[in-house]
């Protein structure tokens, strides 16, 4: 979801780049897709620990 927020100044105070900017928001994408991945893969594996639990019960 996009930040209405302007980015925060560079170290040294001054404003970002264009450049940066966008490397930054690139990162924080990457960071959400990998954050989203992990939920994913955690709902699998405890989807095949129900499955297997079910088998077990037969």
């Amino acid at each position: 979801m996009p930040s209405a927020e302007p980015p925060p100044p560079a170290e040294n105070g001054a404003p970002r780049s264009e450049l940066e900017q966008l490397q930054m928001r690139a990162g924080q994408v990457t960071d959400d897709s990998l954050e989203s991945t992990r939920r994913m893969m955690q709902l699998c594996e405890e989807s095949n620990w129900i499955e297997l639990k079910r088998g077990w019960i037969r």
